[in-house]
């Protein structure tokens, strides 16, 4: 592991934990290398493990993404 993958799989671990998320992923994609950082669980009511194919509904959370670019 990269020191660079360990440090974003450090950083997500910890602010994660600090804020009660209880499922993330993370991708970053540098210089042609993509780095993953998974934690937790998919639904805290039917917990089933985050990884790298984990997919989550983005739902009213694209409405900002969407102004910011216009």
């Amino acid at each position: 592991m990269s020191p660079l993958e360990r440090a974003l799989r450090e950083r997500v671990e910890s602010l994660a934990a600090r804020h009660n998320v209880p499922g993330v992923v993370v991708g970053v994609d540098l210089r042609g290398e993509t780095f993953y950082a998974c934690r937790g669980v998919t639904h805290v009511n039917h917990p089933l493990p985050v990884d790298a194919d984990t997919l989550f509904q983005i739902a009213s959370n694209s409405k900002p993404f969407t102004a910011t670019l216009v």
